[in-house]
């Protein structure tokens, strides 16, 4: 898509994604090591972000051997490359982690990092500001993947349905987003791989920070 780049192993096929649509895929279970990154550029022109909503269909699995993950990235400084599962930037990076590299990390888990407090693929976790066991996290089918930033500097994860992470007050690393940040989305496999596919990305950016609402329930 225009103001977009992919780097790595990333490619945009044409048919075979959700609804045989076409479709962003990042890696594939063989050869082994791939890695892959997807930047897509300032979508406001350089005015900070008060806000977003993305919404994708992503699929992880499928024939693969469970590893290693992908994350999805908003920060200023993402690279000209390929991002790995622990993400990259010094903004918010969420981290869908597939294979556990030994202690303190674990997996299958999503986690939420802040402000370039990153792990690596040794199994770093100190930047984690929250983590969360997700069983299903490789249905081998598209599964609906939903990441809002609130305009009170919290942030929402939802997969498959299930509020994974939930209001996850940010405001704790001191961190705000920056004029001319970017979207970045990558994933990586080593001796054990895995599909790591997108599908319908869309994400919607709000400047102001207007009121909003944090719940409903019907009576």
């Amino acid at each position: 898509p225009a103001n977009t780049t992919i780097y790595g192993t990333a490619a945009v096929l044409a048919s075979g994604g959700y609804t045989n649509s076409g479709y962003l895929q990042l890696t594939t279970p063989s050869p082994g090591g791939q890695s892959a990154g997807f930047i897509i550029n300032d979508l406001d022109a350089g005015t900070p972000v008060a806000s977003f909503t993305a919404s994708y269909k992503v699929l992880i699995g499928s024939f693969g051997s469970g590893a290693d993950g992908m994350s999805f990235n908003f920060a200023p400084d993402l690279p000209a490359g390929t991002i790995t599962e622990e993400g990259a930037g010094t903004g918010y990076t969420v981290e869908f982690d597939t294979f556990p590299n030994g202690p303190p990390d674990i997996a299958p888990a999503i986690d939420v990092k802040v402000g370039g407090a990153l792990g690596d693929h040794s199994g770093y976790t100190g930047g984690e500001l929250a983590s969360a066991i997700v069983a299903n996290l490789r249905p081998d089918v598209f599964a609906d993947a939903v990441i809002q930033l609130n305009p009170n500097n919290t942030l929402t994860v939802i997969y498959d349905g299930i509020y994974v992470i939930s209001n996850l007050d940010l405001s704790t690393t001191g961190y705000l987003p920056v004029g001319g940040s970017l979207f970045g989305i990558g994933a990586r496999t080593g001796s054990t791989t895995d599909n790591h596919w997108l599908d319908n990305l869309s994400i919607v950016t709000r400047t102001n920070p207007a009121p909003f609402v944090t719940s409903f329930a019907d009576r």
